[in-house]
């Protein structure tokens, strides 16, 4: 029900041309159906080591905001979600507090300025993929990026940080990406 509504929210494509609101309900209508396949545990995508585990990808699509969805809905399951190229800003945070199990979060290539909320309830997120938003680290960001001590991979590229992010703690940490990030000093905890 809740995301029918999403779909046919006239809101989100009023003012819009024709051929633009075409692609807009075009790109919900097919985001719509990956969500039910994934939420419906039918959508299997590749994790890093070729091993299938359930997802949702749903890069490129143009889609707006994406659906709140209601408290009862539950993707603990999915593993894998990529949201790439999509224009989300950071109204993608209450889509992603139903994703509990993430071990991998794709969202690169977005207009992302602070880092969602959300992914302080996914204890298993290994892979963080942010590369390419508007992201700046407040103090309090930067706290709570510090509390994901079980990151492997995070990949901060192209963004203006200009605070670098706190990794003492992050021992498993392997691959740290912070190019083009304005930064002033070196993360605290590099070596």
């Amino acid at each position: 029900l809740a995301l029918a509504r999403w779909y046919d929210d006239e809101t989100a494509v009023k003012g819009m041309p024709y051929s633009a609101k075409k692609d807009f309900r075009q790109g919900r209508k097919a985001a719509m159906k990956a969500i039910e396949r994934s939420w419906k545990r039918k959508t299997l995508l590749r994790n890093e080591r070729g091993v299938e585990v359930f997802g949702l990808e749903l890069d490129g699509l143009v889609v707006g905001d994406l659906p709140q969805l209601p408290p009862e809905v539950d993707f603990a399951h999915v593993h894998r979600l990529s949201l790439r190229n999509m224009a989300l800003d950071d109204q993608v945070g209450s889509f992603l507090t139903s994703f509990k199990g993430l071990r991998m979060l794709d969202m690169r290539n977005n207009k992302v300025t602070q880092l969602p909320s959300a992914l302080s309830q996914m204890p298993e997120l290994r892979r963080l993929y942010l590369n390419n938003n508007h992201l700046q680290l407040t103090e309090a960001t930067q706290a709570n990026l510090a509390r994901l001590t079980q990151l492997r991979v995070l990949n901060l590229s192209h963004n203006p940080l200009l605070n670098a992010p706190q990794i003492n703690r992050m021992f498993d940490l392997r691959a740290l990406f912070l190019n083009s990030c304005s930064l002033r000093e070196l993360p605290a905890g590099f070596r």
